[in-house]
């Protein structure tokens, strides 16, 4: 058995929030534009419905340059928060299908997005993108935030308590055994709580919360899956492979 150390997300979907006829967004400062943005993901070959489980990716340039992917949800919506503008290019994924296209300088309104699925749609093909002038609840959205980071930083805590265990005894499998055990014994309603969590979660508010935690916590998270590293070359002692059969993966 191979043993995986991940963490789960929460997602959103709600989208953006200045205000401004399109000439005054096109030659707004960058500081101005808000820092979440969202929208909406369409199949143009199925009468423009929504596309749930695409990969939606935004390309940061200059120094913050990298790749932000999200996936869209059950409603074909998608969010992601502190991204600072101007933006790249932006990218829609669908099974085999593959969009690209280029995004306005302020992005300050909700984006409706169509993207063709057809297998015979050229790969990389122009998405048609559009702003929907729609209100945005920014305060619950970062209420929310704010309680993914709270759940972040919990789940952090109780894996590097776990982290700290396998590396203080993994050299010994016998004595990683026994405080494994005593460790899932110690945090057992942790670990149910965990588990309650992720079962409540869909796909995508999994990959939101994954997303917090790497934008938030990320040497924490780096820290603590290279500690867990220490149970994969134990597993073949029993007790330990039933000590982490009980964890929340």
């Amino acid at each position: 058995m191979t043993f995986e150390f991940r963490f789960a997300g929460v997602l959103l979907s709600f989208g953006i929030g200045c205000a401004g006829s399109p000439a005054s967004r096109a030659n707004r400062p960058a500081a101005t534009c808000p820092s979440t943005i969202g929208g909406s993901v369409h199949d143009l070959d199925d009468h423009d419905a929504a596309l749930a489980g695409a990969t939606v990716a935004i390309d940061l340039p200059g120094d913050r340059a990298g790749e932000r992917p999200t996936l869209t949800d059950a409603t074909g919506t998608f969010v992601l928060e502190d991204v600072a503008q101007p933006l790249g290019s932006i990218s829609v994924y669908v099974d085999a299908a593959t969009a690209a296209g280029t995004l306005p300088a302020c992005v300050d309104h909700r984006m409706w997005i169509g993207v063709h699925t057809h297998a015979a749609s050229a790969a990389g093909s122009a998405l048609v993108i559009r702003m929907e002038d729609r209100a945005v609840d920014t305060a619950a959205l970062h209420r929310a935030s704010e309680r993914r980071e709270v759940l972040a930083a919990q789940w952090l805590t109780f894996y590097e308590g776990f982290g700290n265990v396998v590396e203080a005894n993994h050299a010994d499998r016998a004595r990683l055994a026994t405080t494994l055990e005593q460790f899932v014994e110690q945090h057992r309603n942790a670990i149910d709580t965990i588990k309650q969590q992720r079962a409540a979660m869909s796909s995508h508010e999994r990959q939101q919360l994954e997303d917090t935690i790497e934008s938030k916590f990320a040497s924490r998270s780096a820290a603590v899956r290279q500690q867990a590293k220490g149970a994969e070359a134990c597993q073949s002692e029993p007790r330990v492979r039933r000590a982490l059969r009980d964890f929340p993966r």
